[in-house]
Formats: structure tokens, sequence, C-alpha cells
């Protein structure tokens, strides 16, 4: 629990660093997004949403995730692909 606050914390500050310069109507649409985003976050299972975090907002290569939480190398990619498999569903993007 506490680990995903941190890197919801990371993935907030990285957002906001950026919103100084932009107009209202982008950052409404910015805020929506993200408020998205985290309940589709939240939504994954465990594994790849674990895994995705670590991806992305640690920087970590697949080999130190699975190091990391003791599982294959193989089985990381299965749940990063699960992660992004479910963002582009429930987002309809391309990640």
């Amino acid at each position: 629990q506490l680990k995903r606050q941190q890197l919801q914390y990371k993935f907030m500050n990285q957002v906001e660093m950026h919103q100084d310069n932009l107009d209202p109507d982008y950052l409404m649409r910015m805020k929506e997004f993200d408020a998205k985003l985290q309940e589709v976050i939240a939504s994954m299972p465990e594994g790849s949403r674990e895994v995705f975090l670590m991806n992305r907002l640690e920087d970590l290569k697949y080999r130190e995730i699975a190091e990391r939480i003791g599982i294959t190398v193989k089985a990381v990619e299965k749940r990063m692909s699960k992660a992004l498999q479910i963002l582009r569903e429930k987002l309809n993007i391309e990640v």
C-alpha cells in the first residue's frame, strides 16, 4: 500500500511539473485522464500492476523487476503484456 502511494505521488509530481504554462482546458482534460488512468491501474491484477509501476515509474528493466520480486523474466514480460493490454482496452490508446 505504501509503495503504491509513493509511486502515485511520483507520477503526480511528474505531471504537475509541466502544468505551469498550460491552458485551463488542457489542465482539466489532463486531470480527467489522470483520474481514469489511476482507476485503470488500480483495477489491474496485482502482479500486472506491480510490474507496470516498477517498469514505468521506477524505470526498472524486466531483469531487475524479476530479481526484486522473485519471478522469471518471462513472467515479468507476461504481466507487463497484460497490463498494457488492459490500458489499451480501457483507455482506448496505444502504449
